[in-house]
């Protein structure tokens, strides 16, 4: 199932990979859920996926998705849904969460996502003013068995509070995207849609013994080997197959079992 939301730092090499380690039947708590790449590709092959966000309007979007994409669709190929002008574009950026309608939300959050470089939605210069008829296409046929989405409402600043008492699930699934050894990563102040990851502190999930079997993935970057040293690691190049070369790898896994 192709996703319809863009994402800049999005896993999709180690889908295959995942397969082989997560079993079918198994039950998968996908955490920093955004555009649902790796997870609806999970789910398609009969694994059960729960993915859960801090932030609300990522659940409801996913929400109409799952119950109406149709009307999602529709609402972006009226006619009377024409944004050409920059000014207009940032105003909508800035106030797309107050409108009253839930799927009008979900069309904007769409639509805003399509049409800046990085797929940001509350921030972002737009690179275009239309979906295009592909990406449309993927709305309207929006169809994904075997997942559902969560809401965790916990502190903006910590997704870690939601993961570090799951005991629930078979694995803990954390599709983390670009790792950043600042802090916070370069967007946290930015945007309704965006979680605050302190990366350096993903760590105590694998440090825990509460938690479950963990996938931890990032895009490649060398300070991951250097951080999580005592943990399984595996390098998946851009075709999805393991590969011990780092100039190769596009993504790393990192498990602890």
């Amino acid at each position: 199932m192709k996703s319809p939301i863009r994402c800049d730092g999005e896993i999709t090499a180690s889908l295959n990979y995942l397969k082989q380690i997560i079993p079918k039947g198994s039950i998968v708590n996908s955490y920093l859920f955004f555009s649902g790449g790796v997870e609806f590709g999970l789910c398609e092959s009969d694994r059960f996926v729960i993915g859960r966000t801090n932030k609300y309007v990522i659940t409801e979007f996913w929400n109409c998705m799952l119950e109406d994409p149709r009307r999602v669709y529709d609402i972006l190929n009226t006619k009377t849904f024409s944004i050409a002008s920059d000014k207009l574009f940032y105003l909508l950026q800035d106030t797309w969460p107050q409108y009253p309608d839930p799927f009008v939300r979900a069309a904007l959050f769409v639509y805003l996502n399509n049409c800046t470089e990085k797929g940001t939605i509350s921030s972002g210069a737009p690179t275009t003013f239309d979906i295009n008829p592909f990406s449309l296409s993927n709305i309207r046929k929006f169809k994904v068995r075997n997942f559902h989405t969560q809401f965790d409402d916990v502190d903006c600043d910590s997704f870690l509070d939601s993961i570090a008492t799951e005991l629930e699930s078979d694995f803990v699934l954390i599709p983390a995207g670009r790792f950043n050894l600042n802090l916070l990563n370069e967007a946290t102040s930015v945007g309704h849609e965006v979680t605050r990851v302190n990366h350096k502190n993903i760590k105590t999930i694998f440090d825990s013994a509460t938690c479950n079997k963990v996938v931890l993935i990032y895009k490649f970057n060398q300070a991951i080997n250097n951080m999580y040293k005592e943990y399984n690691k595996i390098m998946i190049d851009k075709r999805g197959y393991e590969t011990n070369k780092k100039t190769d790898c596009e993504e790393i896994i990192v498990t602890n079992f």
